[in-house]
């Protein structure tokens, strides 16, 4: 009698623990479905949040907090608790990308424009008779309209960029209408529409100011009296 009791016991916390888990992994289950995760680290249901990466070139190494998560774009990093991240994308022969940022539960982040520029421009000469410097300097006030430079600040969209110590000589905004190309002193640089990631992509003879244009990738500009082309 005593034998079958604890049998009949046993069965039961069997039976106890068998639903508890259910219940539970059923729970967590329904929780991720929804964006939710355990977070092993304290222990606690934290909402999760997404990050979206895209841009070119498309053969990249992307990190996250410094482990290699993605080697190509577009890439997706989804289920990631609150908290701060630090993303960088890279390639050989080319600047690395950067950006730091703090998640949100729910928060879903994109970075659709990524542009890494080349360690190693081409850059050649062209011939002033066929791409005249009259072009270029409408060319140029064509793409430098959307802009407002305030000695060394850079106003897009009656909203301030950044600011530099140095005056900034001129601005034309990329077709993604997500990176600046801008002079200052004798350097051409490229830099995001939030002033990150500011990169040189061309050392001038001078500083003093002068023109330049964008086509995609290709910046057409004025260099000593010298029209030059440089594929960045």
């Amino acid at each position: 009698m005593k034998t079958k009791k604890i049998s009949i016991l046993y069965y039961i916390i069997f039976w106890i623990l068998l639903v508890t888990s259910f219940i539970f992994f059923a729970g967590l289950l329904l929780l991720e479905a929804n964006g939710y995760r355990l977070n092993r680290q304290n222990f606690t249901i934290q909402k999760t949040a997404l990050i979206i990466l895209d841009g070119t070139p498309r053969e990249v190494t992307v990190k996250l907090n410094d482990s290699i998560t993605g080697v190509t774009f577009p890439a997706r990093f989804s289920k990631l608790f609150p908290g701060r991240y630090e993303i960088s994308v890279s390639r050989d022969k080319y600047q690395t990308w950067t950006k730091s940022i703090f998640l949100i539960g729910g928060q879903a982040i994109e970075f659709p424009n990524i542009y890494l520029v080349s360690t190693e421009p081409v850059i050649s000469k062209l011939d002033l008779a066929k791409f005249s410097e009259e072009r270029l300097k409408n060319e140029y006030n064509n793409q430098s309209s959307a802009f407002q430079i305030k000695d060394n600040e850079i106003w897009y969209r009656n909203k301030l960029v950044t600011r530099f110590s140095d005056p900034i000589l001129g601005a034309v905004l990329m077709r993604d209408s997500n990176h600046i190309i801008f002079q200052i002193k004798n350097e051409i640089r490229i830099m995001e529409i939030d002033g990150t990631n500011n990169v040189l992509i061309y050392k001038l003879k001078t500083a003093d100011k002068t023109i330049f244009s964008l086509n995609g990738n290709k910046l057409t500009l004025l260099d000593g009296g010298e029209l030059f082309q440089v594929i960045f």
